[in-house]
């Protein structure tokens, strides 16, 4: 079992420890005592030398084929967990002597590495490691051995490593920050690491800190500078700086307006006005007059064109449309008294017809309603096709006086074959001969179908 770079040992509050507690091979703390049939007891490390080697127990040489074949000793390893250490965050990260020697090599940051007591280890010889006791920014919980699995979780002490990015020179990857600061530090090195992220305040960029310097003085792009040719006292942001050489630098020579008229000269922008004034830009000017104009000629040729053009392609369209996706009729019922007892709720007179040679409709209307439950007349638009439709319909009862025709209209999606939308008429079924939409016994409908989208046909197979 391992924790940072220290053991358990090292850990103690109480240093006077009954020996048996400690193993008879290493002498560190038995944190995972294991015995052999004996019971002579040793920790695991050791017993898994001595397995790879003489396989047999050091204290009464019993054979040992496998460090399965031994067990552990419950109660030893109960009461040493009982006993009471200090959190390792309470150290500050010590220097290694190495061989005994004064040699001290330093880790990054003033901390110590991991922060689970699932990496406790034995140290490594010949290396001695000096304690040091971090006073003013250690953690001052005193628990058991068998608390530090959770308190370490939690600690506010822990160390954590910084993994801000930044650029190494020596290569062309990125390299993490690596810094070692407490957990409760956190913000106090997000604010202070050189290397992480700040937003640029001129342009907004993310730069790290470290950077931000060099980026807002050189490469920033709204960063504000001079023109070099003009030296103009106004300030310049250099993202709009190549805009300013081209539209507006008065220093900056340019061509002549009238260069594809024949004038082949460059001067100053701020000298523009004068080198159009002289004479001989009269002759460029009446060239560039005359090649305008036959531009506009032939732009009001091709205008003429595109418009005769279009107005043919319109024909056409509106004619397409007509024949294809809209029908209009009229359908006159007669004996419609005769109708209202032959035709029971929920049995229609139909009309068919074809909108185009693949979309065929039908007509159905209901004198007594298409259900028992309403005995309104109701007419119904049926799609006697399978594609899915986008229809737009209406249905208009004539009546006598004209002002009170009854008109609906409906737009909806029909779906398969034998999709149908239906529109309910509640002033023609009762008292039909005195609301005047009976005009001698019979029933005049204006109807009009227009299908506005056709989806594509999809086949599925399970």
């Amino acid at each position: 079992m391992t924790l940072l770079n220290f053991t358990f040992d090292e850990l103690l509050i109480n240093e006077d420890i009954n020996d048996d507690y400690f193993c008879c091979v290493c002498e560190c703390l038995l944190i995972e005592a294991l015995q052999c049939r004996n019971g002579h007891v040793a920790c695991k490390n050791c017993f898994i030398k001595i397995v790879d080697s003489k396989k047999e127990c050091m204290t009464c040489r019993c054979e040992i084929k496998s460090i399965e074949s031994l067990s552990k000793n419950r109660y030893l390893e109960k009461e040493i967990r009982k006993l009471e250490i200090n959190c390792p965050n309470s150290f500050l990260k010590r220097e290694l002597n190495l061989n005994n020697n004064n040699n001290n090599n330093n880790k990054n940051g003033n901390g110590n590495e991991g922060s689970s007591a699932n990496e406790i280890e034995q140290p490594q010889q010949p290396q001695e490691q000096q304690l040091i006791k971090d006073i003013n920014n250690g953690c001052k919980e005193i628990l058991t051995i068998d608390q530090l699995d959770s308190h370490l979780k939690q600690c506010e002490f822990r160390f954590l490593k910084c993994t801000n990015l930044y650029a190494n020179d020596l290569c062309s990857e990125l390299d993490i920050c690596g810094y070692e600061y407490r957990y409760n530090q956190s913000e106090k090195h997000r604010d202070e690491c050189p290397y992480g992220i700040i937003g640029c305040t001129l342009c907004g960029k993310d730069c790290s800190r470290v950077d931000i310097e060099s980026h807002t003085q050189n490469n920033c792009p709204k960063l504000l500078v001079k023109c070099s040719i003009c030296n103009q006292d106004q300030l310049i942001a250099k993202c709009d700086l190549d805009e300013h050489l081209s539209v507006d630098c008065a220093m900056i020579e340019i061509d002549c307006i009238l260069k594809e008229s024949g004038c082949k000269e460059r001067v100053k922008r701020n000298q523009l006005l004068n080198h159009l004034s002289s004479d001989n830009h009269l002759i460029f000017i009446k060239n560039q007059f005359n090649q305008q104009n036959e531009i506009i000629n032939h732009l009001k040729l091709e205008l003429a064109l595109c418009n005769d053009l279009n107005e043919k392609l319109t024909t056409k369209l509106d004619r397409y449309n007509n024949d294809n996706t809209m029908f209009r009729g009229k359908w006159v019922i007669s004996n419609w008294t005769d109708k209202l007892k032959q035709y029971p709720p929920k049995k229609y007179l139909s009309l068919d017809f074809n909108l185009s040679q693949n979309k065929p409709f039908s007509i159905r209307v209901y004198p007594n309603g298409s259900s028992v439950m309403w005995h309104n007349c109701t007419i119904s638009l049926v799609k006697l096709y399978q594609t899915e439709s986008t229809i737009k319909f209406s249905f208009e009862i004539e009546n006598e006086d004209h002002s009170k025709n009854d008109s609906q209209t409906k737009t909806d999606i029909f779906k398969g074959l034998n999709d149908s939308w239906s529109l309910q008429f509640f002033r023609v079924c009762d008292q039909a001969n005195s609301n005047g939409f009976i005009i001698n016994d019979s029933l005049t409908i204006n109807f009009s179908i227009k299908i506005k989208k056709c989806f594509e046909n999809i086949f599925i197979t399970e």
